[in-house]
């Protein structure tokens, strides 16, 4: 994901976010966001609801300690949270399967040269999305 990006979701949800200098053996979010940019606004809603949740039920915070993609899906890994946070979780991933990484447009499992991804129609032909910030039409 784009650095601007990642930044933003730090910015938006600095309690998530918080234990994000920790070494890698305590917390990956050092490396930032390890998927492509079209899952910006799914990762977004995701802590934007489990922020909701931590508040309404006015539980500790959840700590991110990884996203990434993995196996085609995101991958959301954090301490804290209930079984609502963690069916919230699960529904995002499940999500994943269906919006393409590269530009959040509805999309589908597609090989690539090394892997499987989740890619609409114009993204079909890329391989790992790693950031490149392309923007189709949705």
């Amino acid at each position: 994901m784009r650095k601007e990006l990642d930044d933003l979701l730090c910015w938006r949800y600095p309690e998530m976010f918080a234990e994000r200098s920790l070494p890698d053996s305590e917390n990956c979010m050092g490396r930032g966001f390890e998927c492509g940019d079209g899952w910006f606004e799914l990762i977004n809603s995701l802590c934007g609801t489990i922020q909701f949740w931590v508040n309404q039920v006015n539980m500790p915070p959840v700590h991110v300690t990884q996203v990434k993609e993995k196996l085609s899906t995101l991958r959301f890994r954090y301490r804290g949270g209930d079984e609502r946070t963690d069916g919230i979780v699960r529904m995002a991933e499940a999500m994943s399967e269906r919006i393409c990484e590269v530009c959040g447009a509805p999309g589908h499992i597609q090989p690539s040269s090394t892997d499987l991804v989740i890619r609409c129609r114009n993204h079909a032909s890329q391989g790992a999305a790693g950031g490149s910030g392309s923007l189709c039409p949705r």
